[in-house]
């Protein structure tokens, strides 16, 4: 609170004294290895405290009176706590040839259409906004700082403060004016002026307009000036769309790295990365076979498949599977089942990557709990040359484990083509067929800014069973829309064959990976499926990833809060 006033006034941070009483304002403290960013993310229900100081000032702004000063000429004013009667907007309209003296604080201040006037303003603004709109040859000397100084079609214009740092944080926008000068008594050397014909021949843009806006801040500390460009109504800089581009990649590797070690402690081997077809070049071209015949393999190794996690094995030594079966699909999709496959009868859960990492989640955890053994792969010569490791054992990235339980089909890399998509969805119904699967689950995601009920599934099936249990379960059937990837093209080819497929779609917040996501699609999969696997494990990590995310998006609302920190006004 001494911090708050002391930075903001004794009325603005009573103000914000007062909010703080009314509302619930926290600040989780984190662990060290939660805490990723400097600042957490207000929970539901709480204020940032950039959202308060903006309702205070909004409060003072409304109660403040109006203290104007009109049509003077030749004249001395001086504005002190007499004159005003405690904090007041201050608008000085019409004067000519005057020089004003304000040691009173103030809420805000407008100067409107003055001439050869200079202002000396010696007080504190307590929402630090400044506009000076239609003025010319008129000098505004400051003490205080700066957060938002708006000038608008004026000429000659002189702002002279006494050092950089009362701009630091704060920023000067102009539009439609000629000659405005910067100056700083302690650093000459920053001084700067600006101006239309300034910035035409800067930005090498002849065709510059009144409606123009520009930008000038303390960046680096160095002055900035920078065009302000607008991106879905919202005031920016091309810098600032750059940085936060960086930003949301350097958070995205953060929440990829985050939900990798929590999930690390319970599931070594499970894996969340998910890459895009350019990341990696196909190994070869494809060789486009379709529909060869099925055949019987012998495999180069032990005749015997080794399950389970290998006992027998040295650590280090990679357990080899015994080919029993393989045919190729379009696109050069090769199927291979290994020796000791038994998954009669059993469903099918299949997770490729999409606009969520909700089927990865799911697929990966249930195949863990189930510890279910490898069984097959699917390959195509178009995907990434890449090997992934589960306990010791190495796979291509697309894998099979099963058995009479469960089956999962599973990868984290996205498919480089749609004629590869096609070629796989082949392999899995004609896999599905040959081993008279009770159905085939697609699992996806429905991103969304904000999720108030993940208990509630959406899907739709060619399975009646299916459709029933959900219903029964309170889950709503999909009635209109487009589903895009794997998921998408599994449910268009369901109507064509004779094995069920069933889609299910589960809400999850579209910043991050959400287990919560994957906790409700195992739970409303217990009505039909013959296992059930506990979900405790999941939603600890849910609960820890919501902590940590809270912290790493703490980056992007810092820039928030200094913008939203300043009141909008007439021109932004």
């Amino acid at each position: 609170l001494l911090f708050v006033i002391f930075e903001l006034g004794w009325d603005l941070g009573g103000e914000i004294w007062r909010a703080m009483a009314d509302k619930k304002v926290t600040s989780p403290k984190l662990s060290a290895e939660d805490s990723l960013l400097d600042e957490p993310m207000p929970q539901e229900g709480e204020y940032s405290m950039a959202q308060l100081k903006q309702q205070a000032q909004a409060k003072l702004q409304n109660q403040a009176k109006e203290h104007k000063v009109s049509g003077l000429q030749d004249a001395k004013v001086v504005v002190d706590e007499a004159a005003t009667a405690g904090p007041a907007r201050l608008f000085f309209n019409n004067l000519e040839n005057c020089q004003v003296t304000v040691t009173a604080p103030h809420v805000r201040i407008l100067i409107a259409g003055c001439t050869n006037c200079v202002f000396v303003l010696d007080a504190p603004v307590l929402t630090r906004v400044f506009e000076i709109w239609r003025c010319k040859d008129v000098t505004v000397r400051l003490t205080h700082t700066i957060g938002t100084m708006q000038l608008d079609l004026n000429e000659r214009l002189t702002v002279e403060v006494e050092r950089p740092g009362q701009l630091k944080g704060g920023q000067v926008v102009w539009a439609g004016s000629y000659d405005i000068a910067l100056k700083f008594k302690e650093a000459p050397g920053m001084d700067f002026t600006t101006g239309l014909e300034q910035a035409a021949i800067v930005w090498k843009d002849k065709e510059l307009t009144m409606s123009h806006q520009f930008y000038v801040r303390v960046v680096d500390g160095r002055l900035k000036e920078e065009r302000l460009i607008r991106v879905n109504g919202v005031p920016t800089t091309e810098r600032e769309l750059i940085e936060f581009d960086e930003m949301v990649e350097r958070n995205r590797k953060k929440y990829e790295k985050l939900v990798r070690d929590m999930l690390k402690e319970r599931m070594p081997s499970f894996q969340t990365h998910v890459e895009s077809p350019e990341d990696d070049k196909p190994s070869s071209k494809s060789d486009n076979s379709k529909g060869e015949s099925k055949k019987p393999v012998a495999g180069d190794g032990a005749d015997a498949v080794r399950k389970g996690s290998h006992p027998d094995l040295p650590e280090g030594v990679c357990p080899v599977y015994k080919v029993v079966f393989e045919q190729t699909f379009d696109a050069g999709v090769k199927l291979r089942e290994f020796a000791g496959i038994d998954v009669h009868g059993a469903h099918i859960l299949e997770s490729f990557p999409s606009l969520s990492l909700t089927s990865i989640l799911c697929c990966g955890y249930m195949n863990e709990q189930l510890e279910l053994p490898l069984i097959g792969t699917i390959i195509c010569p178009q995907m990434p040359p890449k090997c992934v490791i589960q306990e010791s054992t190495a796979s291509h990235v697309i894998r099979i484990h099963g058995d009479r339980r469960l089956v999962v089909i599973q990868c984290e890399y996205k498919l480089p083509t749609a004629e590869v998509a096609n070629g796989i969805i082949n392999a899995i119904l004609d896999f599905a067929q040959r081993h008279n699967s009770a159905g085939i689950i697609a699992i996806e995601g429905m991103p969304k800014e904000k999720v108030e009920n993940y208990e509630t599934l959406q899907f739709l099936s060619t399975d009646v069973r299916f459709a029933t249990v959900m219903k029964e379960h309170g889950h709503k059937p999909v009635t209109s829309g487009v589903i895009s990837g794997m998921t998408g093209l599994m449910l268009a080819e369901a109507p064509l064959h004779s094995q069920h497929v069933s889609c299910m779609l589960s809400p999850c917040v579209q910043t991050h990976p959400d287990p919560r996501a994957a906790v409700a699609t195992i739970k409303a999969m217990k009505g039909f499926l013959p296992c059930e696997v506990d979900t405790s494990d999941l939603e600890g990590k849910a609960d820890k990833i919501d902590k940590a995310v809270r912290n790493l998006v703490a980056e992007g609302q810092k820039q928030e809060e200094l913008s939203s920190s300043f009141p909008d006004n007439m021109y932004l």
